[in-house]
């Protein structure tokens, strides 16, 4: 009846019988909760225990403690998701028949997306802010040389396809220190499968523009070995956009083969070692474009190449204790030609440990990270900086309350020696509503582009850009304070606050000739996240969303509003129908208040369909159709998105 705690990793969880012993009753009724725990665990969703479950545990990416709750419906008690924390899970993904992280994370409360080129170059925005730190089970994917346009890490096209994945975990907000230092907007890390039972998927489908997609997915185990492999091919003749100018095809052709593979060797009942690799090849066009009359014209059609290859190896040890821990090494490179030719690689080793008592888990790591890359076109060739890292976290629980202090020192080879202190603080009141506040300092170094970017104007007409080497890390904080309410058994209400502030954040000036980079005096963004899930019946529930986003900048001349806010205010709903062998989902998101002498249009509304039929045992049919209004808007300046398209297909699984 009451909170019992156990600890879990990913979804292994392990006993700690001494501890139990010194706080709970005769073993077998242990026994029984840790058995539980794991039957719990195999129908983990995004906090929403299933209508015949008894208990659901709430876990992260890594080991923490967590507690069990008594079940008082789909969404009362044991509905309370993780604080600051939005889980998408494997079932989801399948079920709404998303095909990119991209599209799985448009659905998300609070997210907004930077899309360029549909399909080819998109970055999330976290509370406002692009500075998210984009992990893959734990490993920062953050590129040397910086995003094309922002201050984005991750371009979100460049991520491993979805059937790879086990759940996304979004963290809104000041995030671990294991992490990294400069996630003002949040964290996003995406959990990868293990190879269990021996099972084949194919996936077929096509539509709009030419569309085309091919998967293939492979796991299984033979003995003390598990693998997990898939395989993409999707392909695009053009893509088309609402009231274009003269026309409203732009080129935006894509070619692409993706490829992961997970092998898992279990070295003993302690110990284990998993290689991941990712590989991914694309070749097509990218286009800018221009307002003539309020309407988007292709101004240019430029050649798009990309090569991905990225490995790691970790291994694991202590993994049948409560304190596991982990070494890795990993080598990302990518190569890309877009405009200029560009290449960079970031490679580095992690070790982490963990310690636990009654009261405490306490977080313990280190790294070296190493950045190299060159840019013909921009004048600089193999350019490098090394990073080095400690930290340590501590997880203090007694009784309602949790607080995890942390810190984490940095020394950098081109800005020197920086700490990064981070709290966060929940108290659980009961099984339906729980406060948290969390802060942390945030430091940012200037990216290989931002420092060496030299491109000369070729021509009288021609546009030239220069980077900074003088440039100064950003630096300030980001805070959040909200709560978590179950206030009935169907429904649950999440609110939060957020605010970050930055001193010399980085902008590079792309309206002027020449485009430069330089240090801003401050930026400031604010806002708050209000989310209402509700359960109709076992077939029907919604979900109705809100956010705004104020953001002001000082460059010289005091604080004022940033124009390139592509939200400040954001709405979305969801109506989800499962019953049977049917899923269907009807979502809306929309903006309103933009500044519209800087974007198409003031506001937008976007309305997303998909639906799917179990037509066999192990046939499934589905059909998506996205932006169905075919509303004409930008959400990164200049760029419109696509217009209305539609994918159907068919998953066989044998």
């Amino acid at each position: 009846k009451g909170i019992k705690t156990v600890v879990v990793k990913g979804c292994e969880v392990y006993s700690l019988r001494p501890f139990f012993c010194k706080y709970s009753g005769g073993i077998w009724l242990k026994v029984c909760r840790l058995l539980l725990a794991f039957v719990c665990l195999t129908g983990f969703g995004t906090g929403i225990a299933a209508a015949d479950t008894d208990h659901i545990i709430r876990i992260t990416a890594r080991p923490i403690i967590v507690t069990a709750y008594k079940n008082t419906g789909p969404y009362g008690g044991a509905g309370l998701p993780e604080a600051q924390t939005t889980v998408v899970t494997d079932k989801e993904i399948s079920a709404n028949n998303y095909k990119s992280v991209e599209e799985v994370l448009r659905q998300v409360n609070g997210v907004s997306l930077n899309s360029m080129v549909p399909g080819i170059s998109s970055y999330v925005r976290l509370n406002g802010d692009d500075r998210v730190n984009v992990l893959v089970d734990g490993q920062s994917l953050a590129n040397a040389q910086g995003a094309g346009y922002g201050r984005g890490m991750v371009d979100l096209s460049t991520l491993p396809g979805v059937e790879q994945i086990a759940r996304i975990e979004i963290v809104k907000g000041a995030g671990s220190v294991r992490y990294g230092a400069g996630a003002v907007g949040g964290t996003i890390n995406i959990i990868t499968k293990k190879g269990r039972k021996d099972r084949t998927v194919f996936d077929i489908g096509g539509g709009s523009w030419g569309q085309r997609h091919y998967g293939l997915t492979q796991e299984g185990s033979a003995g003390s070995t598990s693998w997990f492999l898939t395989g993409d091919l999707d392909k695009r003749g053009y893509y088309k956009f609402p009231h274009g100018a003269v026309t409203d095809k732009a080129v935006g052709d894509t070619s692409a083969k993706f490829l992961t593979f997970r092998l898992d060797r279990q070295l003993s009942k302690s110990d284990s070692l998993t290689l991941g690799i990712t590989h991914k090849t694309a070749h097509g066009h990218a286009v800018t474009f221009k307002q003539v009359n309020h309407q988007f014209k292709v101004s240019e059609t430029k050649p798009l190449e990309r090569l991905i290859n990225n490995y790691n190896l970790t291994y694991r040890f202590r993994e049948n204790t409560s304190t596991p821990g982990f070494i890795r090494y990993f080598n990302d490179y990518s190569k890309t030609r877009w405009t200029n030719r560009f290449h960079a690689r970031t490679q580095g080793l992690q070790a982490e440990l963990t310690r636990m008592n009654a009261h405490n888990f306490i977080t313990a790591g280190l790294e070296w990270t190493q950045d190299s890359g060159s840019n013909d076109g921009a004048n600089y060739q193999n350019k490098k900086k090394n990073n080095r890292a400690v930290y340590a976290e501590d997880m203090i629980v007694y009784g309602k309350w949790t607080v995890t202090p942390g810190i984490r020192l940095d020394k950098n080879s081109a800005f020197g020696f920086h700490k990064t202190p981070r709290l966060s603080v929940e108290y659980r009141a009961d099984a339906d509503f729980n406060l948290f506040a969390s802060w942390s300092r945030v430091y940012t170094p200037p990216r290989l582009n931002d420092m060496y970017y030299y491109k000369p104007a070729a021509g009288p007409h021609a546009v030239s850009s220069f980077g900074n080497p003088y440039l100064r890390p950003e630096t300030g904080y980001s805070q959040t304070i909200g709560f978590d309410w179950a206030y009935d058994k169907k429904s649950t209400l999440r609110f939060s606050a957020f605010h970050s502030s930055l001193n010399d954040a980085i902008r590079w000036d792309r309206a002027s000739n020449p485009k430069t980079v330089r240090n801003l005096n401050r930026e400031d963004k604010r806002g708050i996240d209000v989310s209402l899930q509700h359960r109709i019946n076992k077939a029907l529930d919604w979900e109705l969303g809100y956010t705004y986003t104020k953001t002001k900048t000082d460059e010289g001349r005091g604080m004022r509003p940033d124009r390139a806010n592509n939200g400040p205010n954001g709405y979305r709903a969801a109506l989800r129908y499962h019953c049977g062998k049917w899923r269907a989902n009807l979502q809306v998101t929309a903006g309103t208040g933009r500044d519209d002498t800087y974007y198409f249009s003031r506001s937008y509304v976007r309305w997303d369909l998909n639906a799917s039929y179990e037509a066999g045992k192990n046939t499934t049919v589905y059909a998506v159709i996205r932006n169905l209004n075919d509303d004409s808007y930008d959400l990164y300046h200049g760029y419109p998105d696509a217009g209305r398209n539609w994918t159907a297909g068919v998953k066989y699984t044998f």
